[in-house]
This record gives C-alpha cells, sequence and structure tokens, in this order.
C-alpha cells in the first residue's frame, strides 16, 4: 500500500456521525425552518446556527470568499477566535484543535491581535502534543509558515519529521520491535476464538474458530518485504 495511495487517505478510519450530502436544493431548503424559527423566536443562538450552516453550505460548493463573508455577517469569525481562546483540548483530540484553530484563523484573518495571540497557541500546543497529523495540518498552512519566526519553524519541521510520515523507511531496530510485537499478537489471534461481534464478523451467526496462522502471518511477511 503506497503511503500517499488512495487507500492511504482513507486513514485514520473513525465512525463518526457526518450529515449526509443531499442535493443542493434540499440542504438550502433545510435552512428554511430553523431561520424562520429563530425570527419567531428572537432566538440569535439558532440564527447564528443558520449562517454557520449557509457558510459550511457555500464553502462545499466551492465558494470560499462567501462563506467567508458570512462568517464575518454575524460575527462568527470573531465569535470562534474567542471560543478557541478558551478552549482545552483533551487528550487525543490534537487533530481536531488544529483544525478549529485554523478555520477560525482562515474566517477572522491572521492580523488581529487576538489571532496572533490564537496563533502563537497553537504552534506551541501543537508543538508540545508531538501530534505528526496536527503538525502536518499545521505546517501545511500557508499562512501559518508565513508567520512562524524561522527558528520556531525548523522546530516543528524536525517534530513533524521525526513522525516519519509518507517517508517510506522503517529503521532496522524498529522493524524488530514491531515485528516482535506482531509475533505476539499472532499468538493470541492463533488460539482464542474469534469475537462475532468484532469488525467483519457476522453478529447473528454464532462461530467458535480460530484465526488461521496463514491469515495472521501475511502481515509479518509483508513486513519483512518491505524496504
Amino acid at each position: 500500500m503506497h503511503p500517499t495511495g488512495p487507500i492511504a487517505r482513507r486513514f485514520p478510519l473513525v465512525a463518526r456521525i457526518r450529515p449526509a450530502c443531499r442535493p443542493l436544493d434540499a440542504r438550502v431548503g433545510r435552512l428554511q425552518q430553523p431561520a424562520d424559527t429563530a425570527s419567531r423566536q428572537t432566538d440569535p443562538v439558532l440564527a447564528s446556527t443558520v449562517f454557520n450552516q449557509a457558510a459550511l453550505l457555500v464553502s462545499g460548493v466551492g465558494l470560499p470568499d462567501c462563506a467567508r463573508e458570512l462568517c464575518h455577517r454575524d460575527g462568527s469569525a470573531e465569535t470562534a477566535i474567542d471560543h478557541c481562546l478558551a478552549f482545552e483540548p483533551d487528550d487525543g483530540l490534537a487533530v481536531f484543535t488544529t483544525r478549529l484553530v485554523l478555520t477560525a484563523l482562515d474566517a477572522a484573518g491572521s492580523e488581529t491581535p487576538e489571532s496572533r495571540n490564537l496563533l502563537a497557541r497553537l504552534t506551541s500546543r501543537t508543538g508540545e502534543s508531538g501530534d505528526g497529523y496536527a503538525l502536518q495540518d499545521l505546517l501545511r498552512h500557508e499562512g501559518v509558515r508565513q508567520h512562524l519566526a524561522p527558528v520556531r519553524r525548523a522546530a516543528l519541521d524536525r517534530a513533524l519529521a521525526a513522525c516519519a510520515l509518507g517517508s517510506a523507511t522503517l529503521p532496522d531496530a524498529l522493524r524488530s520491535l514491531l515485528e516482535e510485537a506482531l509475533t505476539h499478537a499472532r499468538k493470541v489471534l492463533e488460539t482464542s476464538p474469534f469475537d462475532p461481534g468484532s469488525p467483519g464478523g457476522n453478529p447473528l451467526e454464532q462461530r467458535n474458530r480460530t484465526a488461521p496462522s496463514s491469515v495472521v502471518s501475511a502481515s509479518t511477511q509483508h513486513l519483512n518485504s518491505t524496504p
């Protein structure tokens, strides 16, 4: 599997709810009811939601300037900056946090004092996380790279390089450790029954069977043949 090929781009596979992309006229029509409700009830939260959903809609059809203008019209960009400054992410949310802040910066611009403060906090937080995916998102953003001091940018580049994403290399010492882990895992799979409710299993078919050694050993054989 090529590290940047069509299969690799599907990872990480995360089961998360995402609204279906219906035909455009249906998506526009769905905004009418909350807009009417917000008007009748004078509900600013619901009204802001309408603006946000409209911005996502026009962004999705390829009109980023229009989406940015909608964010500014209801103050969403400035509100997003305020929320991001107060947001303290939990473990495992580095990528989400990075993308959230980059979106807020794109909407609000990066020239305000609040935006510069947020960018400084983002680069510090992402660097400390050591999360290669978050570092990758951060450093691919041209606006961010332009505002980073050379020393800071070099440090973040080194942190990303240490994650070896897309490097197509696996040092011998790490390869040995990985093979050892796979060997232990294979022994467990060869002697333990499959869970019928596990991914790929049929929950309606209660079977007690073991994993074929030829299947579980294929991964280590492929690993050994990888350059």
